[in-house]
């Protein structure tokens, strides 16, 4: 009796082991009665078929603008053209302060116009990160820079870093935060 059960228990650990073997090959995808296939060289198969790419999300496929993007708005703020400085920035634009985006708006074109020179510099750009977010009852996908931000006019200078908060708008990068560091 004791021989049966040990022959019982030889044959149960026999059949999880085979069970095991099948059920490794089923998830790695290859037969484990089947002798491995020759690597097929590549000057071999010249008519072989480019493998399709995966296409990218959308925010990626522009990501390359961002820094140009963000280099054209230092620009129009240097130029002291407070259209195309505004016209950088998302219709959801978080205002700072709680102020509303109409007092802003005003406050900007003011210290835009005011100086009779400005300069803005940044350096030391960085793609920080990117995320998905929801504001304003919808999903958004924002990509966050930072860079080193050195402003100087006639009436005031301050070197500070900072981080914008981008969504991609109709193909286009639009500031929806701004934050001295």
């Amino acid at each position: 009796m004791a021989d049966t059960r040990i022959s019982i228990a030889r044959t149960a650990t026999i059949v999880v082991a085979v069970l095991a073997v099948g059920w490794l090959a089923a998830v790695l995808g290859c037969s484990p009665a089947a002798p491995p296939e020759p690597e097929a060289e590549v000057a071999d198969a010249p008519d072989a078929a480019p493998q399709p790419e995966v296409p990218k999300p959308l925010w990626q496929q522009h990501v390359d603008e961002l820094q140009p993007e963000v280099e054209s708005w230092a620009r129009a703020w240097s130029n002291q053209d407070v259209e195309a400085y505004l016209a950088h920035y998302s219709p959801d634009f978080k205002v700072p302060g709680g102020m509303s985006r109409e007092g802003w708006e005003a406050q900007r074109r003011d210290r835009l116009t005011r100086p009779s020179s400005i300069t803005v510099e940044l350096t030391g750009f960085q793609n920080v990160g990117f995320n998905k977010g929801f504001m304003g009852g919808r999903e958004r996908q924002l990509v966050r820079v930072q860079f080193r931000q050195k402003y100087s006019s006639d009436t005031f200078s301050d070197e500070v870093d900072k981080e914008l908060q981008l969504e991609l708008v109709d193909l286009t990068w639009k500031i929806i935060t701004e934050t001295s560091l």
